[in-house]
């Protein structure tokens, strides 16, 4: 069994993907596995991921119907096996160091349950963009001071964070009904089933500002308020 499970989510993501899995095979840390769970795309998603089959560290699903992030994401926790689960949107890069650097502070504690890192925001091309969130830096919470912390500040991203599989089950899977804000309700869930949290101050993504992004959308479309 593989010690970090890679639960790479795509919806219409074709233009983007290879980058993101080129960035998961660049890693540092090799013992992982990936399943790249594709919520029914319409685009060239599936021919894009084909030539990476071949390594056996790999596997692709594609839905027949658009599950939406939700319930896209829970199934691909529930399709995975290893005992740690990191997440990447298709449209995100990973630092060439992030697995390794969740794999060093998981190690640090048995009590650590959920880790997260801080991510740079860039525009389609991947150049940095001038305006930046809050950096996280180096701490250890309890679950219950997480929970405070990640209320307060909203300074998690999916594709900058990973958790035990255990407190995945306890917490429970990603809530539908929640929309694209299914990962802020979801990880707090998490943190307070968390025994304890680490926040790391590295860089461990390149977050891609695009059109179809959900930044973008909620940015002009007024969903998020």
């Amino acid at each position: 069994m593989s010690t970090i499970s890679v639960c790479l989510l795509a919806h219409n993501n074709g233009r983007y993907i290879t980058s993101a899995i080129e960035s998961v095979l660049a890693q540092s840390f090799g013992d992982w596995e990936m399943l790249i769970s594709d919520d029914a795309s319409t685009d060239d998603t599936e021919e894009v991921v084909q030539p990476y089959l071949s390594d056996r560290r790999i596997l692709y699903v594609r839905h027949r119907d658009n599950l939406k992030q939700g319930a896209n994401w829970g199934l691909a926790i529930c399709r995975t096996n290893a005992p740690l689960i990191a997440t990447l949107h298709a449209d995100d890069v990973w630092e060439p160091y992030a697995l390794q650097s969740y794999a060093s502070a998981f190690s640090e504690s048995e009590d650590i349950d959920l880790v997260w890192g801080n991510w740079l925001r860039t525009s389609e091309t991947l150049q940095p963009m001038a305006h930046q969130p809050p950096p996280n830096v180096d701490n250890i919470y309890t679950g219950h001071n997480a929970l405070r912390y990640l209320l307060r500040t909203n300074r998690i991203l999916p594709s900058a964070a990973a958790f035990r599989r255990q407190v995945a089950t306890q917490a429970g899977l990603p809530n539908c009904r929640y929309g694209m804000l299914c990962d802020r309700e979801w990880f707090l869930r998490v943190a307070i089933v968390s025994r304890a949290a680490r926040s790391l101050s590295l860089c461990i993504v390149k977050y891609r500002i695009h059109q179809a992004s959900v930044t973008a959308e909620f940015t002009t479309s007024g969903k998020l308020l």
